[in-house]
């Protein structure tokens, strides 16, 4: 039977004794062991678990506990009390049942130590003892089970109400807060207070059983105990010391990881521009810089961890030394009963020293971070505009109006005084920084209003000039979680011209978007997000430079099909650069250091939708889309394009069918199925140590069991015999006690130390995989992923892996010395042990199987959770304008159940094992008991009572040892990942090294170049050969998709050609060091990329020029006239995450700055003036002809009037050379490719 066709609420429809021995778990042990475990098969949450339900439970009490103190802390416990106080409940009868226990066993011990007991009696003693025992257990379960949902129940609803806190934030507070810090809160914030959750119990569990064992101990012993209950409390209080220097340790060691990740976070979203500009290896020294931190606090927390683990397993045995220590010294004569009945309570001792610290330092930890998400929860929200209902639809009116990004910014948008009527037109226009896109952004809301009016009447959608896309398909993006209409979709991808690309794309518009839309032109972008903003249907439409890298062509046609057709009757607002569209708004205002200059007034009339849609235009339109659309719809280009549009029934979903198969451009994460490969653990064991001081290691693991264990027999044999003298036993007791803990020690801190010196060759291999991979692997896997190999892979391998190492070994030879020891002192046992085994071995093979699948699950499923967080934070204002919050709150919900489900099934597997196990640790129990009635009377009674003890205590290191070893697996799955990622093919950085000087002339040949990307089946580039002069400047023109990006990447080898050559100075480029080529050639890229830090680390990060040198480019680059402040913070001017506190243009301005600095004989600009006005991009064009003027220039640009100054112009059309001269022939040429685009 196929479980996932089911429904899998097993818990909640199971029957009493089910529930009692989680039999309901069976069904996904079965499956498990059958297949490896898919999504579909986890098992279903409980209905009181359902996320949704407890993250509205969590919200409506916030509610009302909204007007007192600790809000956050009184909701939470307000909803989930009464668990708390079941689960005290179960813990309290289960420490009362285990003390009982102590009693039980002095009992069998006395009766073993008289020997005439019967075999009857025996067996009696022997059920009874198991039975208290596998109850005790089993009450210890069920309250895991509850507390560990409930921390579940926690964990989801703050989840839920970040995530929705997140979507109300007021831009103010968005730009105060890093993204990394407020999924910090949702990732990290949020596993404390789950920690917390799942021992909050604890808190008053522990001291009542520290008070009770010492109770009975001065029961069982007398005053002797004295001295140790000191010692105890002497070890407790410096327990507690290092623990909260472990706490500070890991501090400390998580702001350091938040910022090596939060700087992979910058390298990998940036990685194009560093490989171009050849900066790895800048950015391999500060990483290992910022890891070199990390490695001293992850030393200093591997020695403190080890003495900490050596506290925990002294605690029973210096509390018994000291005890039986005073005891015999002070002549109270201890019966052998008494005594291994006291280590049994001293056993118990253990979780005391353990857990107690961890729960305080726990109860601070969580304290601290519900207080930061309370902070968080009570940040400023956006003011919600109040439209004005008097006014009409469209209508939006400013009345001495001011408006700030911040408090704290110097930029005031002031005085605006303006009414713009319902229907009505505007374009705006200004310098960079000039506050056009502050002027939008006050009309969303998105700024603080200082004084003044605003008021409006209608929807509003915005189209900003960043585009922000979804991962998901082309589809998905425009309808933006809404219903399909299919007349209003074709409607938006016609206006935003979309057909062409549409049709081009294999899978048509399912076709997957990248990761920011990576796979995806600039234009291509700002277009899905125009056909977005049309499918919405508002009544107020804001167009935030939204034609900047669109090409000439394309940007006419959705000009015009949007704002002078399909949109003729809405308000539309349009800040711009492109000047020519002026003559067609009702007025054009202009802007100027924040303030409105002047206004313009057109007057509308038919005329200019002539000027603008003569016969000629619509003659191109069709030479320009005829080849892709006739096969489609012979009607879409008749004389009347928009109306018979409308009546068209083409289904862009149809066209699929006979497109090929989904083109996926994000890969899917890797999944491993089965059980790890062992070679992994050879690697992992390898990178530890050489194959001797793993077997010295090993040694130490043996020694401390050795050392134990004869601690343990010798107190039980003195004991019985009394032979030497007091003076002898002690010193050998004690000798033997010291020894163990001194293994103990080394044992610990050998695995943890080393384990810190494994990790770092992880970290340093992984980091050198990724930063040498090619970009086609940054384009397929998203950044999220990549940054969880950094993140929590890399945090598992750091803290996880060794301890977990250390203690499964430990447990696997604490599990063998116990058997060795029944077996020894009672043969008999073997006869029931290796049965008993053999199941255990069944049992922990099939709960390994589903257990290793579940947490993969869980950990692919986590990915998602996070990604798509992060991708929300990013695209918020988006989201708010076009009302979608409720979707997207539901979205993160379904994937919160996704991964609850996931844990929800691990911690059911758990408490399947746990009860088998304690069954099966019941039954050596049981079998050592029988065995030692039946040969009581001739061997030692100490050894009986030794090896009863023991047996008491093997069901927790068996439950401990399959725990650790799913533990340790999943661990390896973080070193499998690490592992394929440090594997991966890297760029061929290899070849010869010129000279400094190189290129000298700056003469490059492209000869016969086909390029093909990964994930297409045709070349972009085809046959391309052409010859650029020494110092000549080419300017290359064409629309989206042409192939003139491509040349580009060919050129810096981003992308090997499939075949061809290109030659620069006489040098084969595919021969050169690629190193050594890229630092040859300088660009300025479409998107201006700057990295967190100053000015100076952006301009020159390898310190090789002088202040003088820099601030040289900067007068040049202009950036003093773009930034005036800066002559006040000079080269430490701060530049936040992304490069935020600076606009676009000025982004591109510094970046232009660092090309001067390089003085390299090839300069590239990608596009590199479309978002900057036109005094802007005429001021960047003189600073090239200026400061390049002997160099070879490369220009691509949508503006015509960008490369008229160009020697030569090449004009690319489907990855082919359509035209390459002089712009002066080319214009000249009649019904060109080039004519076309400058008589527009």
């Amino acid at each position: 039977m196929n479980t996932s066709k089911h429904k899998k609420d097993f818990e909640d429809s199971s029957k009493l004794f089910s529930r009692m021995f989680f039999l309901w778990v069976n069904p996904i042990v079965r499956l498990g062991w059958k297949k490896p475990l898919e999504a579909t098969d986890l098992l279903d949450l409980p209905k009181k678990d359902n996320i949704e339900q407890c993250y509205l439970d969590l919200k409506n009490e916030y509610r009302k506990n909204s007007f007192r103190k600790n809000i956050l802390l009184r909701s939470l416990l307000a909803i989930h009390f009464k668990k708390v106080i079941i689960v005290t409940f179960m813990c309290l009868l289960s420490l009362i049942i285990n003390i009982y226990v102590t009693f039980i066993l002095k009992d069998i011990i006395i009766q073993i130590q008289k020997n005439n007991a019967t075999i009857e009696h025996g067996l009696f003693l022997a059920f009874k003892i198991c039975a208290l025992v596998f109850m005790a257990n089993m009450l210890t379960q069920h309250s895991y089970h509850t507390v560990l949902r409930f921390g579940c129940r926690l964990k989801a609803a703050i989840c839920g109400i970040i995530y929705e806190k997140s979507l109300d934030l007021s831009k103010e507070t968005r730009d105060r807060l890093k993204t990394g810090e407020i999924v910090n809160l949702m990732v990290i914030d949020n596993a404390r207070i789950y920690n917390l959750a799942s021992q909050f119990h604890n808190l008053w569990i522990l001291p009542v059983q520290l008070v009770t064992i010492i109770s009975i101990l001065f029961y069982f012993i007398g005053i002797s105990v004295l001295p140790s209950v000191i010692i105890f409390l002497i070890l407790l209080l410096f327990s507690f010391k290092l623990s909260k220097n472990i706490f500070n340790y890991k501090k400390n060691l998580l702001s350091i990881s938040d910022v090596r990740v939060a700087f992979m976070s910058d390298i990998i979203n940036s990685i194009k521009i560093i490989k171009l500009y050849a900066w790895e290896k800048f950015f391999k020294k500060e990483v290992y810089n910022e890891r070199s931190n990390e490695v001293s606090v992850l030393n200093l927390l591997a020695k403190n961890g080890a003495i900490l683990n050596t506290v925990f397993i002294a605690t029973p045995i210096i509390f018994a030394i000291i005890t039986f220590s005073t005891s015999f010294i002070f002549g109270v004569k201890l019966d052998l009963a008494v005594i291994f009945s006291s280590i049994a309570l001293f056993a118990l001792l253990k979780p005391v020293m353990s857990q107690f610290p961890q729960v305080i330092t726990s109860f601070i930890d969580a304290f601290v971070s519900i207080n930061r998400i309370q902070n968080f929860l009570l940040l400023p929200e956006k003011i919600l505009s109040q439209e004005n209902k008097n006014l009409k639809k469209g209508e939006i009116i400013f009345k001495n109006s001011s408006f700030k990004n911040s408090l704290d910014s110097k930029f005031l948008l002031s005085d605006i005084d303006l009414h713009v009527n319902s229907g009505e037109f505007l374009i705006i226009l200004g310098s960079v920084g000039s506050g056009k896109s502050t002027f939008l952004n006050s009309l969303l809301g998105e700024t603080l209003k200082v004084n003044g009016v605003l008021e409006y009447c209608g929807k509003i959608t915005y189209i900003p000039q960043i585009p922000w896309l979804i991962n998901q398909s082309l589809k998905e993006n425009i309808l933006f979680k809404k219903i399909e209409n299919k007349e209003k979709y074709n409607k938006s991808i016609f206006c935003a011209a979309l057909e062409n690309d549409i049709l081009a794309f294999e899978a048509g518009d399912a076709i997957e978007i990248g990761e920011s839309g990576v796979n995806l032109s600039g234009g291509q972008k700002q277009r899905i997000n125009i056909a977005r903003a049309i499918y919405d249907e508002s009544d107020i439409y804001l167009f935030d430079d939204s034609f900047s890298s669109v090409d000439v062509n394309t940007s006419d046609m959705v000009f015009e099909r949007c704002l002078l057709s399909e949109l003729s009757n809405k308000t539309r607002i349009l800040v711009t650069h492109k000047q020519e569209y002026a003559k067609y708004a009702d007025r054009v205002i202009y802007l100027e250091n924040g303030k409105i200059s002047k206004i313009i007034s057109n007057k509308y009339n038919e005329e200019k939708l002539d000027i603008f849609y003569s016969n000629k235009f619509k003659q191109k339109q069709k030479n320009l889309m005829v080849g892709m659309l006739d096969s489609v719809s012979n009607n879409i280009l008749s004389n009347n394009i928009v109306s018979e549009f409308r009546q068209t029934n083409l289904d862009f979903t149809d066209l699929n069918q006979e497109k090929l198969q989904f083109q996926k451009i994000i890969i899917d994460e890797d999944r491993n199925f089965g059980k790890i490969d062992k070679n992994f653990y050879t690697i992992y064991v390898k990178a530890i140590a050489p194959g001797i001081v793993i077997y010295g290691m090993c040694a130490l693991f043996l020694f401390k069991e050795v050392f134990s264990s004869l601690t343990d027999a010798w107190l039980g044999y003195w004991s019985s015999n009394r032979i030497l003298p007091v003076n002898y036993f002690l010193i050998a007791y004690i000798l033997l006690g010291i020894f163990g803990l001194l293994f103990s020690f080394m044992r610990s801190y050998s695995v943890l130390k080393k384990g810190v010196n494994a990790a770092q060759i992880f970290h340093n291999k992984l980091f050198e995989g990724v930063i040498s991979a090619p970009l086609s692997f940054f384009n397929s896997n998203p950044a999220g992923r990549i940054l969880n190999r950094f993140g929590k892979d890399q945090e598992n391998i750091d803290l996880f892996l060794p301890q977990n190492l250390q203690e499964f070994v430990a447990s696997l030879f604490t599990i063998f010395s116990t058997i060795l020891i029944l077996v020894f002192i009672s043969p008999y046992c073997i006869f029931g042990i290796i049965p008993i085994l053999l199941i255990y071995y069944k049992i922990q093979e099939r709960y390994f199987c589903s257990s290793l699948e579940a947490r993969r699950l869980d950990s692919i499923t986590r990915s998602p959770v996070y990604a798509y967080f992060s991708e929300t934070l990013s695209g918020i204002p988006i989201i708010r304008v076009f009302r979608a919050q409720k979707k997207f709150i539901s979205e993160n919900i379904n994937l919160i159940e996704k991964n609850q489900k996931a844990f929800y099934t691990i911690i059911s597997l758990n408490r399947w094992l746990a009860t088998r196990v304690e069954f099966i640790g019941c039954s050596i129990l049981f079998l050592t008991v029988c065995t030692s009635f039946y040969i009581q009377s001739y061997v030692n009674p100490g050894l009986l009572g030794m090896a009863i003890t023991y047996s008491l205590m093997i069901n927790t290191v068996l439950n401990w040892s399959v725990r650790m070893y799913a533990e340790l697996a999943s661990g390896m799955n973080s070193i499998e990942r690490v592992t394929n990622y440090s594997k991966i093919l890297p760029e061929n950085y290899h070849g010869d090294i010129p000279g400094n000087e190189w290129p000298i002339n700056g003469k490059i040949s492209f000869i016969d170049i086909v390029l093909q990307y990964e994930n297409n089946k045709k070349p972009i580039l085809k046959n391309i050969t052409l010859h650029v002069n020494e110092g000549e400047k080419i300017g290359i023109v064409g629309r989206t998709g042409a192939g003139k990006s491509s040349l580009v990447n060919a050129l810096f080898r981003c992308v090997e050609p499939l075949s061809g050559d290109i030659i620069i100075d006489g040098k084969n480029i595919k021969n050169v060091s690629l190193t050594s080529l890229r630092k040859s050639i300088s660009i300025i890229p479409q998107d201006p990329i700057l990295f967190t830090g100053t000015l100076r680390k952006n301009l020159d990060p390898f310190h090789e020029f002088e202040n003088k040198t820099i601030w040289k480019a900067i007068e040049n680059s202009q950036i003093g006239k773009a930034m005036p402040e800066l002559l006040i913070t000079g080269l430490d001017t701060p530049v936040l995450e992304c490069g935020s506190n600076f606009s676009i243009g000025q982004r591109q301005l510094i970046c232009l700055a660092r090309s001067i600095l390089r003085e390299n004989k090839i300069l590239i600009l990608d596009e590199a003036t479309a978002s900057l006005d036109i005094e802007t991009d005429e001021i960047i064009q003189r600073a090239i002809q200026q400061l390049f003027s002997k160099c070879t220039v490369i220009t691509i640009a949508h503006r015509v009037t960008t490369v008229l100054d160009c020697d030569r112009v090449l004009v690319m059309d489907r990855g082919c050379i359509v035209e390459f001269d002089s712009p002066e022939i080319l214009r000249k040429k009649e019904n060109g490719y080039f004519w076309h685009l400058c008589h527009e």
